[in-house]
């Protein structure tokens, strides 16, 4: 399943195949009959350091669709506003092919502002950025990266957040037992045993088994086992979208396991999608995930914002959009009013995101807090016939 990690930054055919795209996105947006923006109103650089090819590109790829369409339609406006010049550079997931990108976006490119993917290349790149005192948007679950820069603000859903909505649905459960599985991966056993195992376990709930692993086609088999032996009220299972269907094959086995199956929401949703053969392991399964993820893929469910960006996304590139492509999009639709406000002002940015009301602009619902990480609004959802389907309402993760 996994690509060969190359070893470089885009090849100079890629690099051209960017630039021409970039081209063609800003020709397309100013038709000839049109009145053009004013010409000494220069264009907004940005660069976007994404996983565009090995094995993360599922998550750049997803980014790069949702940037593409945002300067589309930016770039589309006659308002007099700066144009958006989109530079792309691929870090392969990789942080010191990251490094070398920023070093070009910044040296070259002239970039102010930046987008990142993946928790290591922004923590990677983010030394780069500070001492030009620009700004990174990181596309990254985890909030150390905006904790310890003021310049750094996480667009994306969190592990924290989610891990407080995972465990506000077993308290409202209240389950006599819970058994816990886990990738032993830093930030998520930081979510498990910093969240959910203490607020469990000071609300009297009983966890009668606490399981991780490293090699799952090697564990799972035998902690499944070890579980089934036990028959808690409910299961808690969070791992790479890649482990989940490999535990859900074992627990599947045993009728005992069957009465309340949570799951990692964010890594369920990219299960689903990259391999829908799979989809029935997971029906049933309980998920905490923003709540874009249930709201695009539900008319009746969604907002006008949300209902827009999945039929402009769907008529561009052919496929329903995801989290990633929408937190993306939200990127670039913050930032680019505030650089028209503001221009390269970057301390009234930095206030204006930690103060602004974006509600109106972005395809999901967050607001920014004082350490520069978006706080989603987050809902339950359910499995069924392979979607993520809504469990409940809306609820916003304090």
């Amino acid at each position: 399943m996994k690509k060969p990690i190359i070893r470089s930054l885009l090849s100079r055919r890629s690099r051209l195949v960017f630039a021409s795209t970039i081209v063609t996105l800003a020709l397309a947006a100013c038709p000839a009959n049109k009145t053009r923006r004013n010409s000494n109103v220069p264009p907004l650089t940005i660069g976007a350091i994404l996983p565009l090819t090995g094995a993360l590109s599922y998550y750049g790829e997803s980014e790069r669709m949702g940037l593409q369409l945002a300067v589309e339609q930016i770039n589309g406006r006659e308002d007099g506003s700066p144009r958006v010049n989109l530079v792309f550079e691929d870090s392969v997931g990789n942080p010191a092919t990251a490094v070398t990108g920023a070093k070009r976006l910044t040296d070259i490119e002239g970039a102010h502002f930046f987008i990142t993917s993946l928790t290591g290349v922004t923590l990677a790149v983010q030394p780069i950025v500070a001492k030009e005192k620009n700004i990174i948007f990181a596309l990254t679950m985890s909030a150390s990266a905006a904790k310890r820069d003021s310049n750094v603000f996480r667009i994306y859903p969190g592990i924290e957040e989610e891990g407080e909505a995972m465990t506000e649905f077993v308290l409202k459960r209240n389950p006599s037992s819970v058994a816990i599985i886990s990738l032993r991966q830093q930030s998520i056993e930081e979510q498990v045993e910093r969240i959910i195992v203490p607020r469990l376990s000071s609300a009297g709930i009983h966890i009668v088994a606490r399981e991780s692993f490293d090699r799952v086609e090697q564990e799972a088999r035998d902690i499944v086992a070890k579980i089934s032996g036990i028959a808690p009220e409910m299961i808690v299972l969070n791992a790479y979208y890649n482990h989940l269907p490999i535990l859900l094959e074992e627990i599947r086995k045993y009728p005992a396991l069957q009465k309340c199956l949570l799951v990692s929401g964010l890594n369920l949703a990219v299960a689903l999608e990259l391999d829908p053969s799979k989809a029935s392991l997971f029906d049933g399964a309980i998920c905490a995930v923003p709540a874009s993820t249930i709201n695009l893929s539900s008319s009746d469910e969604s907002s006008a914002n949300e209902r827009h960006f999945a039929e402009t996304f769907r008529s561009k590139f052919q496929r329903a959009p995801n989290y990633d492509a929408a937190y993306a999009y939200d990127c670039l639709m913050i930032l680019h009013p505030l650089v028209s406000r503001f221009g390269h002002d970057i301390p009234k940015i930095q206030q204006a995101l930690r103060t602004s009301d974006f509600s109106a602009m972005t395809v999901n619902s967050f607001k920014i807090d004082e350490n520069g990480n978006a706080r989603s609004v987050w809902r339950l959802g359910k499995v069924t016939n392979g979607r993520i389907a809504p469990y409940d309402s809306p609820s916003v993760v304090p």
